[in-house]
């Protein structure tokens, strides 16, 4: 099916919500693809840029999670973005990370799709994590997204979950729960999280678990041996 067509179609707003939501994310993912060439001409490079931010907003608001990912993605990278387009940001990836939480699409197109659940974007839910964990942006003295450690927990949990392979911010939630989160500590839970990291290649996790060893955080005394290996 030729991509004009389906852009048209995409455009309809009479087409059913399920092939509706199917020609959007085509032409999203067509767009999001594409390389744009260096040779071209400013005005094509726009254009394509152009479609490639309006197809990944259509098929996001009709519940494409991916899309969402991409469109928060886009919008992050702007260094010019603000207040409202931020929130938006957030809202985008969270849908992204969680999509079975919001009721972001028509019944007909949920029961279509089965468990939304299977399309979550793991990068989503370490990326808002992270926003959470440090502030949004890094450093500034008005964050457009403030710190919050509970969120921040949550979204990282979601994505450090080792039934669904996914493992990207297994050293950041055992930090906060090593550290502390409103007061309350738990290392049995940072060790858990730190191994799930650590046998995955991460650096950083093998590093923190090798330290709650070596000071005997569990409460068993130190060992070396462990924190060794």
């Amino acid at each position: 099916m030729e991509m004009r067509y389906l852009e048209d179609y995409c455009a309809q707003k009479q087409a059913s919500p399920i092939e509706h939501l199917r020609a959007c994310s085509v032409v999203a993912n067509e767009y999001r693809t594409t390389e744009i060439d260096e040779d071209l001409e400013a005005r094509e490079r726009k254009e394509i840029e152009g479609k490639r931010r309006r197809f990944n907003r259509k098929a996001c608001d009709l519940g494409d999670p991916e899309a969402c990912f991409h469109a928060a993605q886009a919008t992050l990278d702007n260094r010019r973005a603000r207040g409202k387009e931020i929130e938006q940001a957030v809202k985008d990836l969270a849908y992204a990370c969680l999509p079975g939480m919001e009721q972001r699409i028509p019944e007909e197109v949920a029961k279509a799709i089965g468990d939304i659940d299977e399309l979550s974007v793991e990068d989503a839910c370490y990326i808002l994590g992270m926003m959470y964990y440090t502030g949004y942006p890094k450093g500034s003295r008005r964050p457009a997204v403030k710190k919050d450690a509970e969120k921040s927990y949550y979204y990282l949990e979601e994505s450090c979950d080792p039934e669904r392979s996914r493992y990207q911010g297994c050293t950041e939630i055992g930090t906060i729960s090593e550290y502390g989160l409103d007061n309350y500590t738990d290392v049995e839970d940072a060790v858990w999280y730190y191994k799930i990291g650590c046998r995955r290649g991460e650096a950083k996790s093998c590093h923190q678990l090798a330290g709650v060893y070596a000071q005997g955080l569990l409460g068993e005394g130190r060992d070396l041996e462990a924190a060794a290996t």
